[in-house]
């Protein structure tokens, strides 16, 4: 008979992460031509059923929020159109891109909790390989949180 293999322990790591994000000059999102669009596609998931957050499991905090999902609003002209159709396999030209923006294929519904800053899951603060448990998680403690500096002990036990 083999012996079991050696196993790891279930334990926390603590990382801190320290980010400086550049946005090139933008329009101010009330003034985007293309922000009717976001609301159609606001408006048309709220009639179709499907307002709620889309990782729906025990995380789910807060009202439903419209997520940029591949490149967020404020990194539009950050964007290389070429080098994300590749990525992304899709042929945008400059025009189609402006409208990607704030079309469901850029989209996502997602609570606040997991949308936005001051939630304890928010995708716009955890790194991507983080955020995919973050979603597919079993209904236990979240593997990944946020611990906002108000939050923030030194008993790291």
């Amino acid at each position: 008979m083999t012996e079991p293999a050696p196993t790891t322990p279930a334990h926390d790591q603590f990382q801190v992460i320290h980010l400086k994000r550049h946005y090139e000059s933008h329009v101010v999102r009330k003034d985007d031509p293309y922000a009717p669009l976001f609301e159609q596609v606001k408006e048309r998931l709220k009639r179709q059923g499907l307002w709620h957050c889309v990782i729906d499991n025990a995380d789910c905090k807060g009202i439903p929020t419209l997520h940029h999902d591949e490149i967020e609003f404020a990194y539009a002209n950050s964007t290389d159109i070429p080098n994300l159709n590749e990525l992304l396999g899709l042929h945008l030209t400059d025009e189609d891109f402006a409208q990607f923006i704030d079309q469901p294929g850029n989209l996502e519904v997602l609570c606040v909790n997991h949308h936005l800053p001051q939630g304890d899951v928010p995708i716009h603060l955890i790194p991507a390989a983080d955020w995919t448990i973050v979603r597919v998680h079993k209904d236990t403690t979240a593997p990944v949180v946020v611990l906002h500096a108000s939050t923030i002990t030194h008993d790291h036990s």
